[in-house]
């Protein structure tokens, strides 16, 4: 081990100490995370493993192109990810494509890719299957501290069939479009508004990597990929945070939920200024100080 390693190894116990030790974590510890859209890509972690390597927890995935559930065990907790498509109770067609991770409840809009320079064959549909979406109030799931939406375009439907459980999480991660990727799908400020209504603000908006035009004109490429060229904004994930993360009069049930989101934002979004303001208002001047010169000294 090197000595960066060390030291990131050094800094991670730090703040696992921290944390543990605030009430009420030290007595209810454990993060529950709904993953939807939950499967494992080759190449890539979890948006939160950075967390979940560390710290006591339960995440409950969904996926529907698996055909079983698929439950891991870890020292620090278990992922269990189950094959349901959510949404809101009503039956579906499931487009799965030959990147199954590009499956959406809706229809790839091909004309609009077939736009772009990126690999087409990716979002062809090799079956069209019906599925009866299941809504997130209906499963009797713990509550979470943190959801993460990856479904092609199903997440309002979702939203919309989780209202309860949506409107108690303190935050929730979500996959969304700028451009219509997918036919008559809801878009970013469809998104926006929806979240708002539910008590959310937006945190940081993460876009997805851009995506530069398909030209007819010959030898186009490779002069017009510089890093001059950004190409066009297709779609982003954005990470909202209940109002009440960074507000004041919150409840004792809040002060709760808000020490989990601190958690979260700290190991996973590195959003050290958010959490400290979380923690001047749910935990006290003290720790919040105690914070900060941790974040100076490493």
């Amino acid at each position: 081990m090197n000595a960066g390693a060390d030291a990131t190894v050094e800094r991670d116990a730090a703040f696992v100490s921290f944390f543990s030790g605030l009430d009420p974590l030290r007595d209810d510890p454990t993060v529950t995370i709904v993953d939807v859209g939950a499967q494992e890509l080759q190449g890539e972690t979890h948006i939160y493993s950075s967390l979940t390597r560390l710290w006591p927890h339960r995440v409950i995935g969904f996926e529907p192109v698996y055909d079983a559930e698929v439950v891991e065990k870890s020292d620090a907790g278990v992922r269990r990810v189950l094959p349901y498509a959510l949404g809101d109770g009503s039956e579906q067609l499931l487009h799965v494509t030959k990147y199954s991770a590009l499956s959406s409840l809706y229809t790839p809009n091909r004309a609009l890719r077939d736009e772009c320079d990126t690999p087409k064959h990716f979002h062809d549909i090799v079956k069209t299957l019906p599925v009866r979406t299941r809504r997130l109030d209906a499963l009797q799931l713990e509550q979470a501290d943190f959801i993460k939406l990856d479904t092609q375009g199903a997440e309002p439907l979702i939203v919309k069939g989780g209202e309860r459980y949506v409107r108690q999480t303190p935050l929730v991660y979500s996959e969304t479009f700028f451009i219509p990727f997918y036919e008559n799908m809801p878009l970013f400020d469809e998104h926006l508004s929806l979240f708002r209504s539910y008590g959310f603000e937006l945190l940081d908006l993460y876009p997805q990597p851009r995506r530069r035009a398909e030209l007819r004109t010959p030898g186009a490429y490779p002069a017009l990929k510089s890093h001059h060229s950004v190409g066009r904004l297709v779609g982003a994930d954005v990470l909202y945070g209940q109002r009440y993360l960074t507000g004041a009069e919150p409840s004792a049930e809040q002060r709760h939920q808000a020490l989990k989101g601190a958690l979260l934002l700290h190991f996973v979004f590195h959003k050290y200024d958010v959490v400290a303001r979380i923690l001047e208002l749910h935990a006290g001047d003290v720790p919040a100080r105690d914070y900060v010169g941790m974040i100076k000294s490493f």
